[in-house]
């Protein structure tokens, strides 16, 4: 689900970032819930709250090593509604509820992880679920 999350330098509003493939279901509303790695609560780095207002973002092309990621200019206004931290292998089905399909079981979440973060990723890892709503204006 997800990739990178940042507050921004210019008007201090938390971002998610999600890859490109996931631009029509942020189009769509349909991305309601999604994971990080590790812990992801405050004062944690890369962290938010519940009652948050936060930007969805696409990324054109992701960062490396070497480079800068891309952002679409395409924006979305949230509030993170629900924040919990546990252990992959402890979540349940309200976990995976509003998920994007390849990360909607434990399998297919570790495997998710593995393939956006470019790192091993086991049952036991901690992540912080996320569970959003979309502000329309």
């Amino acid at each position: 689900m997800l990739n990178h999350m940042k507050t921004t330098e210019d008007d201090g509003v938390f971002e998610f970032w999600f890859r490109k493939e996931y631009m029509q279901h942020i189009s769509d509303r349909r991305l309601k819930c999604f994971v990080r790695p590790e812990v992801r609560l405050c004062p944690a780095d890369k962290c938010t709250n519940v009652g948050d207002i936060v930007n969805v973002r696409v990324l054109d092309v992701p960062g490396t090593p070497t480079s800068k990621p891309v952002l679409n200019p395409y924006v979305v206004p949230a509030i993170v509604k629900e924040i919990k931290v546990k252990k992959i292998c402890e979540m349940d089905l309200c976990d995976f509820e509003d998920a994007v399909e390849d990360a909607s079981s434990i399998e297919s979440l570790v495997s998710q992880l593995e393939r956006i973060y470019n790192r091993p990723f086991t049952k036991e890892n901690t992540v912080t679920v996320f569970k959003i709503a979309y502000i329309e204006s």
